[in-house]
């Protein structure tokens, strides 16, 4: 998750994006982004790449890693990642509710 956390802190697409399976899914509350092109649509709407992000990755029940950070556009968001084989399987972008936590 550190070159994720990374890439989406200096704001570079071209270093977040590979790190996706190709058939990637990432769930937010507009709805779900499948596959890399859809997922690329959205970070370049989204803030996720802002400055602000936290670089310890958090342990989830039903995630392998999870992020959080205080962007510019959305001080509350909390994103969790799936891995397998080494790619993001699935993300989740959710606000975070009064404690930090989604």
């Amino acid at each position: 998750m550190r070159r994720w956390i990374a890439g989406a802190d200096s704001g570079h697409l071209d270093a977040v994006l590979p790190l996706y399976a190709p058939d990637a899914v990432l769930h937010t509350t507009s709805g779900d982004h499948h596959g890399r092109a859809a997922i690329r649509a959205f970070l370049l709407d989204s803030g996720l790449l802002t400055r602000g992000w936290s670089a310890t990755p958090i342990a989830s029940a039903r995630t392998v890693a999870a992020v959080r950070g205080p962007l510019a556009r959305d001080a509350r968001r909390v994103n969790r990642f799936r891995i397998a084989h080494g790619e993001i399987a699935e993300q989740w972008d959710e606000p975070a509710d009064e404690t930090g936590e989604s």
